[in-house]
């Protein structure tokens, strides 16, 4: 909802859709038993939302629609806690260089505002939680929550932590 700040005043209300679709494709390297690096690039579908207030500069009621989505890579350095034979925990930690894009617009159309910012530096963004379960000696399948934490800029594009829920297959290079 931050986004519609870019076209209406301060007090507006507002409603979102966040529960939206995204992929993610990764590959990696098992340093040690149960320690891992991995490189990933992620793309996160658009987030919408609508607002009523006035727009900026003006006392003109109006309803505006904004829009979010962030990509990027990230590296991660994955640990794994075996439970059972086939079983195990996964923790993550790792590093989201997102590119976040925002567009919001009246009703009336007026000042249509389209921005898109980078991060930043590197700082540690991204934790991640699941489990896996070897259905081979080469293949795993991964159930995995993420999070990304402070996506986008406040000023320029909206801010959001984004959820990410993932099933996955793992390929082990023998």
């Amino acid at each position: 909802c931050s986004t519609a700040g870019l076209v209406l005043n301060k007090g507006y209300t507002c409603s979102a859709d966040d529960k939206n679709s995204a992929w993610r494709l990764f590959g990696g390297y098992e340093v040690i038993d149960n320690l891992a690096v991995e490189f990933s690039y992620a793309q996160f579908t658009r987030a919408s939302a609508t607002a009523s207030g006035t727009a900026k500069g003006t006392t003109t009621s109006v309803t505006a629609t904004s829009t979010f989505k962030a990509k990027g890579p990230t590296f991660s350095v994955v640990g794994t806690l075996p439970v059972t034979q086939g079983f195990g925990l996964i923790g993550r930690i790792g590093i989201f260089h997102w590119k976040a894009e925002s567009a919001a617009v009246t009703s009336t159309g007026t000042n249509p505002i389209s921005r898109d910012d980078t991060k930043p530096g590197f700082e540690i963004n991204n934790i991640g939680l699941g489990l896996k379960y070897s259905i081979s000696k080469i293949m795993d399948v991964r159930l995995e929550w993420d999070r990304y934490k402070d996506v986008g800029n406040t000023l320029l594009t909206g801010q959001a932590d984004i959820d990410f829920v993932s099933l996955g297959l793992v390929y082990k290079f023998q």
